[in-house]
Parts: C-alpha cells; structure tokens; sequence
C-alpha cells in the first residue's frame, strides 16, 4: 500500500571476504567484547547492510556471542555499531541466530566496516564475517 517505502538496490557489495577465506576471522572476548577486526573500505554509497557469521570449527561448545557491525576507525570511542547479532551454538555443533536490527543505514563511499564479538563463555576458534551491502 504504500510503494514510496520500497526501496530497489542497484548493486551490491560484499566486504570481509577474499579468494578461497571462509571471511575475515575475528575472536570474540570472554564476556566482554574482543578487538574490532576490519572488513575493508566501501567503495560506493549504500543504505543496506547484512552481517554474515560462521565458525569453522569442529568442537563447539554451548554459548551464545553478541556480535556486532561497525561503522568508524575500529576504536572503542570512534565506531558507531549499525547490527548488533545473536549466534547462539550448542555441543552438538548446531547454530542459529536472532534475526538482524537494524540494517537500514546510509553508508558512505570510503566507510571502513568492522566486526567484533562478545561470548557468553570462552570462545572457541574459527569465528568468521563478511557484509553484504546493498545501494543504488
């Protein structure tokens, strides 16, 4: 009913991700959050943004990591979250995940996104993110 709200994207582009890489690899912190971890640069204007998460890993464990999208120099006082995720894993090697907030965001040509993670309990290895980012 209201057509003037849709808005159609006219490219796409995917950041965190490089030939043969599972995404960029981060490590999320034990109950606090861990270093924010560079996906890379756009280079066009977007105003949609969708985080992408896997662990590459064998033994899981039962926990749950917020992770987090940012926007800014990948400091704690200069970079501004734009998702904040829920992946959720249990020992027998299953995950899932809340749906995403907020992905509607304009994001600039030459805007540096990073990702960084906080766990419920001692992280295992293997965590991994792309964005795939959406303008026009």
């Amino acid at each position: 009913s209201r057509p003037e709200l849709w808005r159609p994207a006219a490219y796409s582009e995917t950041l965190g991700v490089s030939s043969g890489t599972l995404g960029t690899s981060f490590t999320p912190g034990n109950a606090t959050f861990g270093s924010w971890a560079s996906l890379g640069t756009t280079t066009k204007k977007h105003f949609w943004a969708q985080l992408g998460v896997q662990i590459d890993n064998n033994t899981m464990s039962a926990h749950g990591t917020r992770i987090q999208l940012g926007i800014g120099a990948g400091g704690a006082s200069d970079t501004h979250v734009i998702i904040d995720h829920q992946v959720i894993s249990n020992s027998s090697e299953e995950c899932w995940s809340a749906p995403q907030t907020s992905c509607t965001w304009e994001i600039p040509a030459g805007a540096e996104l990073w990702v960084r993670g906080n766990n419920s309990a001692a992280p295992v290895t293997g965590y991994n993110a792309t964005a795939v980012l959406f303008g026009g």
